[in-house]
């Protein structure tokens, strides 16, 4: 079957089954009963070639027939099945997704090669250690994490619940000066136990997908729920890009604590003027969001392995970084605009997370059918807002005159709490199409007193 006779994860809607996907299985699990007994009906996470995920369902009366077929890690082709729209009741979905496939009795399944469609073999959904904080107060989604562990650290122990032990393995979580409690309880502690105590390479870097979130005293608390898988050094490009910053003293200094930086406060002649000594810096401007240009090119492509921005070629996408062609890439924004205070104006770049921090929609949101400048993207125009610039070497020489975003929040109010060094890179801080949820931003709070240099932790 050509895939342009396919459906695509994103676009499934209730009222139909006669739905044709191709898509890898990436997760399963099973629920339990209280007392332990395993459920017969089953879930799992797919994920298609526009990169998109969805949770599936079968029912006990499909499990053992759907059940002897699919397997994790097996690319198929799944044809008739309903779609369900979840519910408020529908708490800790395992994915930002408003909807779940529902297999039935028509629902039939073929394996297919990998050869025939490009599917990752994985994906994740990462928030930020300080969005996690907000993330905790709602009991709608679960989240993936990525972070490192010092098995140095870890406490395994059991407590009794009706009758029966429990076992608990407890550690910390970090990514830089960042750390969340981490909490795993019964099969998947066990599970854990076992892998964590086999030879590693050190640090260990662990995935937690579809974790659950809480918090006690002030502090973020991670666990997991049934749907919770853990990976240790997975072989993903998120893990290589964190072991390739442990070797940043900034990021990862030896001892995990926090230490603090001055990140100056700067107009915007002061921006344009600053010496080699800022090269690599970052610096906070307040100024207001006088203009954006209204291009064609407000958006690129970017390849679904490497997130590096694809070229045209041969009327395909191609990726140079892994070359290769990309079949379905996906699409980040890339909007120029100008601001401007009392001393100037620049150009600035902002990307993809702190576009959709500031209009709370993806790129997919806003497309439509002639290409042209979305007029929604304007709405950020005539606001204050306070930046924080990443200074270049071509900014410094005067090769580039274009200042890159890293960091926004609405307003010119700000507070060391909450200005925190981006430390995850523009491309790889959301691994999916889906509009993530894991809001990048700068708090914007009121009464705290405005100085001319911030002391932030990085």
């Amino acid at each position: 079957m050509s895939n342009t006779n396919l459906d695509t994860l994103r676009n499934l809607k209730t009222g139909r089954t006669d739905w044709k996907v191709k898509c890898r299985i990436v997760r399963e699990w099973r629920g339990v009963t209280q007392t332990g007994e395993v459920f017969k009906n089953f879930n799992l996470i797919l994920l298609d070639a526009k990169n998109c995920m969805m949770h599936a369902f079968a029912p006990t009366a499909v499990a053992d027939r759907l059940g002897r077929i699919l397997q994790v890690g097996n690319i198929y082709l799944i044809k008739n099945f309903q779609v369900k729209d979840y519910t408020d009741k529908d708490k800790f979905r395992p994915l930002q997704m408003e909807r779940q496939i529902i297999f039935n009795s028509d629902t039939k399944a073929l394996q297919i090669q990998d050869s025939e469609i490009y599917i990752p073999n994985n994906m994740f959904d990462f928030y930020e250690f300080n969005d996690l904080k907000n993330m905790a107060k709602q009991q709608m989604n679960l989240i993936d994490v990525i972070g490192i562990l010092h098995s140095n650290e870890m406490a395994m122990g059991t407590n009794n619940k009706n009758g029966k032990n429990h076992v608990n393995v407890k550690f910390k979580l970090y990514h830089g000066r960042k750390k969340i409690n981490v909490t795993f309880w019964g099969l998947l502690a066990e599970q854990f136990h076992k892998e964590i105590t086999k030879e590693l390479e050190e640090p260990v870097i662990l995935i937690i997908a579809s974790g659950k979130l809480s918090t006690w005293q002030d502090e973020i608390d991670i666990c997991n729920y049934s749907p919770t898988q853990f990976y240790l050094n997975y072989e993903h490009h998120s893990v290589s890009q964190l072991r390739k910053k442990l070797k940043d003293p900034v990021f990862w200094p030896d001892n995990c604590e926090s230490q603090r930086k001055l990140v100056q406060l700067c107009t915007v002649s002061e921006v344009k003027n600053l010496g080699t000594d800022f090269i690599q810096e970052e610096v906070l401007c307040k100024a207001i969001l006088k203009d954006v240009k209204t291009t064609n090119d407000w958006n690129v492509s970017v390849c679904t392995s490497c997130y590096t921005t694809t070229e045209n070629k041969d009327a395909n996408y191609w990726c140079p970084n892994c070359k290769r062609i990309v079949p379905s890439p996906l699409k980040r924004f890339n909007i120029s605009a100008i601001i401007s205070d009392d001393t100037g104006e620049m150009e600035i770049k902002l990307k993809d997370r702190e576009m959709r921090t500031l209009l709370g929609k993806n790129v997919e949101e806003l497309e439509n059918e002639d290409k042209a400048f979305p007029k929604f993207i304007t709405t950020i125009q005539g606001k204050q807002y306070t930046h924080r610039l990443l200074i270049t070497k071509e900014n410094i020489n005067r090769i580039n005159n274009v200042y890159v975003t890293t960091n926004i929040c609405e307003g010119f109010i700000f507070h060391e709490d909450i200005l925190k060094k981006n430390t995850t890179n523009d491309d790889n801080q959301s691994f999916t199409t889906q509009a993530s949820g894991s809001s990048y931003h700068l708090e914007n709070l009121s009464g705290l007193q405005d100085t001319s240099t911030v002391t932030t932790t990085f």
